[in-house]
């Protein structure tokens, strides 16, 4: 049996041919012969020789010249062969064997593999036909341009401050994108930080091919609080409409601080104040300092849980949360009459804040009597007559003055007075002695009378001193007792 030529290599020849067009039909130099038309070629290739009902394996390569229509192939069935197969199939017909390969483009290659047996011996010759229509084709590619659009936005924003806002239009489509144009219209409440009077931002994307993604940034800013939504449309001249929408929600930070004290109070006593502060907005504030500012003739004499330092006390709040309210505690004193005023400030990022409270100190008049008498005792039948001077002082310890200060001194049987003097005139009726008013006794001022007397009878004389003035509701009663022997 004679072994069937390298089939592959001559398969590659074919194609190799058709690739390259064979205008000129030349034969295939390794065992094939080759016909054509103007339209299209054919190409056989096979072995020469067989064994008597050996079968085999021959090729016809197809090759149009141009783009063809309605491509038949048809041959014969030569006496002594019998046909057995072939890829693709062919229709058989008695001893006709037709291929419809239908259309075929410009040097598609086309093969044919026909599986024969020789049935007897000789030369056979097969043969192939070939008929097509020319095939002339327009070719348009329909796309689908279209166009997505998204908006990214901060959660939250801050009146008065900045915040970001960042649009991406992209062509997702299989076509260009034409005149793309994104537009962006802030809501009420919402300005641009570029153009504080405009509220519009527009990004003219242009062209875009499939693919192609453009992104804009830009700054807004809102004069209050509240929640903002905004839409964003992308449109181009023959795409799709695209919207997105994004929301934020702008905080307003705010705080107060509020001082409440005693509103009057005597010098040298106590006066406490509290301090409150509150968080009235919907942020949350970190480190937040008070500081207690005390005024003029004002001395801090307690702070609870400041710095310690009283001349100027001061407390850190760690987180204030919205809502939250947080006091704090200062107790003073002044020496001085007149109205103070003790303030509280607090400072939040940059935003400083001070509540005051006035109070008004008063003073007290307090008046001391003394009254001492010298000698003691007198002796009542002595040469010469012994006299007893009585001595009396009144003094205002206290810090505001007093007025109308008077004083009458009352003698009993045993002593009588004679004679006065001092700060104001005296005048001495029988058993009793007056002096004239004092006008006004200042704090630490002190006046003095002196009496003097003479013994009338044996006896423990007690003399009393009575003490009136403006302050006084009822007098005051100052005794002193001498002996008279």
């Amino acid at each position: 049996m004679k072994l069937l030529k390298n089939l592959m290599a001559i398969s590659l020849v074919a194609c190799l041919v058709a690739g390259t067009a064979i205008a000129d039909c030349a034969p295939i130099t390794q065992n094939g012969s080759a016909a054509c038309t103007s339209l299209v070629g054919i190409q056989y290739a096979g072995t020469t020789e067989v064994s008597l009902n050996e079968q085999f394996t021959s090729k016809m390569i197809v090759t149009p010249n141009q783009d063809v229509a309605e491509v038949v192939i048809k041959s014969t069935v030569p006496e002594g062969l019998t046909y057995v197969s072939s890829t693709p199939a062919a229709q058989v017909n008695g001893t006709s064997l037709t291929w419809n390969l239908g259309d075929l483009d410009a040097f598609q290659c086309q093969t044919l593999e026909i599986t024969w047996q020789a049935n007897q011996e000789g030369t056979f010759k097969q043969c192939a036909y070939v008929s097509a229509f020319p095939r002339t084709c327009f070719v348009v590619t329909a796309t689908n341009p279209r166009i997505e659009v998204t908006k990214t936005a901060p959660e939250t924003a801050l009146v008065g401050q900045p915040f970001p806002y960042t649009v991406t239009v992209k062509n997702v489509g299989s076509g260009l994108a034409k005149n793309v144009v994104v537009t962006d219209t802030l809501p009420e409440g919402i300005s641009l930080v570029s153009d504080p009077s405009a509220r519009t931002f527009t990004m003219n994307a242009g062209d875009m091919i499939p693919g192609c993604v453009k992104t804009a940034t830009f700054d807004a800013v809102a004069a209050q609080r509240g929640t903002y939504c905004n839409n964003v449309t992308a449109k181009g001249d023959n795409t799709n409409q695209a919207d997105a929408q994004a929301c934020t929600k702008v905080l307003q930070p705010e705080f107060e601080i509020y001082k409440t004290g005693t509103p009057e109070q005597l010098v040298n006593k106590k006066a406490n104040y509290v301090i409150t502060v509150k968080n009235t907005g919907d942020t949350t504030f970190e480190n937040v300092v008070v500081t207690d500012v005390p005024g003029a003739n004002l001395t801090i004499l307690a702070a609870n849980g400041s710095n310690g330092q009283l001349s100027s006390p001061s407390w850190t709040i760690p987180t204030l949360n919205p809502g939250q309210q947080v006091e704090f505690s200062v107790v003073a004193t002044s020496p001085v009459v007149g109205e103070t005023t003790n303030c509280a400030t607090i400072n939040v990022n940059g935003v400083e804040k001070q509540a005051c409270a006035n109070t008004k100190w008063y003073g007290q008049a307090a008046l001391l009597i003394e009254m001492v008498d010298n000698p003691d005792p007198i002796q009542l039948d002595a040469e010469p007559a012994e006299q007893v001077t009585y001595t009396i002082t009144v003094t205002n310890q206290g810090s505001a003055d007093d007025t109308s200060i008077t004083m009458k001194v009352v003698f009993p049987a045993e002593v009588t007075p004679v004679a006065c003097g001092g700060a104001t005139n005296g005048t001495v009726n029988g058993k009793e002695v007056t002096f004239e008013t004092v006008p006004v006794l200042t704090p630490k001022q002190a006046v003095t009378w002196t009496i003097t007397a003479k013994g009338e009878a044996v006896g423990d004389a007690r003399i009393k001193a009575f003490l009136n003035s403006d302050l006084l509701k009822n007098p005051v009663v100052e005794e002193e007792s001498t002996h008279v022997y």
